[in-house]
């Protein structure tokens, strides 16, 4: 799907990686326990934020903004 991120039961490892393509700065995954944590949804690409936000919503991570373009998530 053009301008969307598609992911169907994926390693959260897997989305991050996916997402830092298209993200304007670093995201780091802190807690390497979280890495299999599986994922399936469709994201909108123009706001990269918002998929972030999105998952810390339905999963069990949470995200911290160091500065406009460090985002860690644990």
């Amino acid at each position: 799907m053009r301008g969307r991120l598609v992911f169907d039961n994926v390693s959260l490892e897997q989305v991050v990686t996916e997402i830092r393509r298209y993200h304007n700065g670093l995201i780091i995954l802190w807690n390497p326990a979280l890495a299999n944590i599986r994922v399936s949804g469709s994201y909108n690409l123009s706001d990269t934020t918002a998929i972030l936000t999105t998952l810390t919503q339905t999963l069990p991570i949470h995200l911290t903004r160091l500065t406009d373009r460090l985002v860690i998530l644990f």
